[in-house]
């Protein structure tokens, strides 16, 4: 049985056997505040049941989950408590008695709540009593409150992103943004990044606003820009940023750190390999030979661009931004000798 502490949908019976008024009292909500409920049966008066007659009432549940059945006697009495499926198939009953744990009071008036597990659909409260008696009945179920997907999401410039709403039934879904510079969503819920940037997407239903958080980074892969101390020995060439040109060619930016002890005169049979997050690779460029002279202990930078006919067609655009990393092979020379 759950605990009771203040009422906010409920009713009660204030006098069952000497009188027919109703007063209004709230349904219990449980320790946690947050906790809503939803009304899905309420007698609109006092019923009657004749002595050992099942009284069965029909209720609807309309999202499965925790059911509450509160049956308002006025005082601890016995009776028979089942539910039936929409076949009429019994799914479970339970004999209540004076001193059965179920037993409540509210305003001086004995309720009985009994707990049940759901699924969404139609069911029938049986109610069979040893005499002729009068009570109420309510049955709430917990509250279905609506959530979005995400509450953040990170995403690179011209990428996507689907938000969903759980539990918004068939009410009406308004998504917005704070900022369309940034990120746009359409009346599906897909987000798209424009531009780096941060904003909040936002789904209103049923009188709630959901909101995530999108924060926008620019399609470049970029790495730290390290130095001679980052490394022990040999001549290492790395990528440190690629991006796409308007045309979509891939311009990439390199650098050639010397710590080989000698002077370098050139590069050659160089080849990339872009490797997207899987590992995949969807570029690959053979520049060849690069003459460049790069002291011991010192490095150079150089720019490399892969045409657009280099790149692979991809279903879906490259992400650089989470580029697992650009592979580069190849030999370094020095003098008359070759590595």
């Amino acid at each position: 049985m759950k605990t009771l502490f203040k009422k906010t949908t409920c009713f009660m019976l204030a006098a069952l056997l000497c009188a027919s008024a109703l007063l209004v009292h709230t349904r219990p909500e449980s320790v946690s505040a947050a906790t809503k409920y939803d009304t899905i049966y309420q007698s609109s008066g006092k019923e009657t049941a004749s002595a050992n007659v099942t009284k069965s009432t029909s209720f609807t549940v309309t999202n499965g989950g925790t059911i509450y059945i509160d049956v308002f006697t006025g005082y601890e009495t016995s009776f028979t408590l089942g539910v039936s499926d929409a076949s009429g198939s019994t799914i479970d009953s339970e004999n209540v008695t004076p001193s059965s744990k179920g037993w409540s009071e509210a305003s001086g008036v004995s309720y009985y709540e009994s707990v049940w597990n759901l699924s969404a659909g139609t069911y029938s409260l049986d109610l069979t009593f040893p005499e002729t008696s009068e009570y109420l009945i309510q049955i709430d179920q917990d509250a279905v409150v609506p959530t979005l997907s995400n509450s953040s999401i990170t995403l690179t410039a011209g990428f996507t992103k689907k938000l969903t709403v759980s539990n918004a039934g068939k009410n009406k879904i308004t998504w917005a943004s704070t900022n369309k510079k940034v990120a746009t969503v359409n009346s599906k819920g897909v987000v798209t990044a424009k531009k780096k940037g941060s904003c909040k997407i936002t789904a209103k239903v049923n009188g709630k606003t959901l909101k995530c958080t999108v924060k926008v980074y620019s399609n470049v892969y970029s790495q730290k820009k390290a130095t001679n101390s980052d490394f022990y020995s040999g001549c290492t060439p790395f990528v440190y940023q690629a991006s796409f040109d308007s045309k979509g060619n891939l311009k990439m930016k390199v650098r050639v750190i010397n710590n080989s002890g000698h002077t370098v005169t050139k590069l050659s049979g160089i080849k990339f390999y872009v490797k997207a997050a899987n590992k995949a690779t969807v570029a690959s460029y053979n520049l060849g030979t690069k003459k460049m002279t790069i002291y011991n202990g010192s490095y150079k930078d150089f720019a490399v661009t892969i045409p657009k006919s280099k790149i692979k067609k991809t279903k879906n655009p490259i992400d650089l931004r989470l580029l697992y990393g650009v592979e580069i092979k190849g030999t370094y020379h020095y003098y008359n000798y070759s590595y």
